[in-house]
């Protein structure tokens, strides 16, 4: 639902999203992915602090694919 709605551009709706989807299920095997996604978000709304919460919090996920994008997500966080 968060992809959808951040393709639609409707951003502040994906944010709840994927802020209710980690709230929800902390323990699913998605919780990375979603929070890596939700990082990119907030990173690109400016919301600096949150992106670095969500970025970090996926650094440990079992999936390279997710750490990586979250290793890149404060690579970018450092840059601004």
């Amino acid at each position: 639902r968060g992809v959808a709605l951040d393709r639609a551009h409707r951003l502040a709706d994906a944010r709840d999203a994927f802020e209710q989807f980690l709230s929800r299920y902390p323990g699913s095997d998605r919780t990375g992915e979603a929070a890596v996604m939700l990082g990119w978000l907030l990173l690109r709304s400016g919301d600096l602090r949150g992106a670095e919460a969500r970025f970090g919090g996926a650094l440990t996920d079992p999936v390279e694919r997710v750490r990586r994008s979250a290793r890149a997500g404060l690579v970018a966080l450092e840059a601004r």
